[in-house]
């Protein structure tokens, strides 16, 4: 009886092996592709999973070493390693959790969400948005039935920018604080709007000020293809050079980009900008498949330097596939 046991689990055995290998192999062949996504689009896709691929190499470089394959344990290793580098700022790098003058200091709440084009719970999402209770709401792929629905939260947000549109395009922003200006911005190979709001910088002391709070929304189309992927490029490149030095900007929305494409550095240079995430981890924010595996990071707030990151939020919705993204975030005014 011991005998047929063993004779029985040494082919499972093996059968376990061969497929981890086999996932093992993909993994390092899209590694690998991503070295180039910088060329192409496909690597560039391919480079958005990199936390997948480290995950799924080490199992393994455990078999390598449990058949002493040394050297090859030592070249799947540096993969994770390579795969994993990215994402160390997200757990080392700790925004301040409080501003070290609150007299000077004015604090807001900004909210990014794609609410998902084919949701039809209305309702329950609007509710879900409005649990966040943000300051400033930008929303994605709004559809033309949203447009009555939002004017009847116009107590809570009075001041409403809405372009309704059945495909992918539909955004609003929503803001409780009236804007000192607000333009749809129409850029890429293939256009889609994207919102630029100037909100006034209240001053503590005096009760005005000069500067600007500056948000621009947006939402890249998907990257499947050369084309749209130069256009949601040139789209986030020429929007984060929107911006004014002297002025609080603050860039969100779903990018169709994780930080983990070496594109993505493109745009933060382009408007020397940092991610808001630092230092609270990399969870996933567009879940299309039910597994950690299956999601990527892709809804982002980008903040510039003279921003102090309060806290950062990323809360699961019951009706869309992307997650809510808001940042707790304050200013120093005049």
């Amino acid at each position: 009886m011991q005998l047929s046991t063993q004779t029985t689990s040494a082919p499972l055995k093996n059968v376990v092996e061969r497929i981890v290998v086999l996932i093992g192999c993909l993994a390092v062949a899209g590694t690998v592709l991503s070295w180039f996504a910088s060329l192409h689009w496909i690597a560039d896709i391919l480079s958005q999973l990199r936390v997948q691929y480290a995950i799924l190499l080490l199992p393994m470089v455990v078999i390598a070493i449990f058949r002493k394959k040394r050297w090859l344990a030592a070249g799947l290793l540096g993969l994770v390693i390579y795969n994993v580098w990215p994402t160390i700022p997200y757990f080392v790098t700790f925004a301040p959790s409080s501003t070290a003058n609150s007299e000077y200091y004015q604090s807001y709440r900004v909210l990014a969400f794609n609410v998902l084009r084919t949701n039809q719970e209305f309702e329950s999402t609007l509710e879900e948005i409005m649990n966040q209770d943000a300051d400033f709401v930008f929303l994605m792929e709004v559809q033309n039935s949203w447009s009555s629905l939002l004017t009847g939260i116009k107590d809570r947000y009075p001041y409403q920018k809405v372009l309704a549109d059945p495909a992918y395009t539909g955004v609003a922003f929503l803001s409780k604080i009236p804007w000192k200006s607000i333009d749809v911005v129409m850029l890429g190979e293939v256009s889609n709007p994207s919102i630029d709001v100037r909100i006034p910088c209240p001053g503590s002391l005096a009760g005005k000020s000069s500067r600007s709070i500056r948000i621009i929304g947006t939402h890249p189309l998907p990257p499947l293809g050369d084309m749209l992927t130069r256009s949601r490029d040139g789209q986030l490149k020429a929007l984060s050079e929107r911006f004014i030095v002297h002025e609080p900007n603050l860039l969100v929305g779903d990018f169709n980009i994780s930080p983990w494409s070496p594109r993505f550095s493109t745009i933060l240079k382009a408007g020397n900008l940092i991610d808001a995430s630092l230092g609270y981890g990399i969870e996933t924010t567009l879940a299309p498949l039910p597994t950690w595996l299956g999601g990527v990071k892709v809804d982002h707030v980008l903040v510039d330097r003279s921003i102090r990151i309060l806290e950062y939020r990323v809360t699961k919705s019951a009706h869309s596939d992307h997650k809510m993204v808001s940042v707790d975030f304050a200013i120093e005014c005049d």
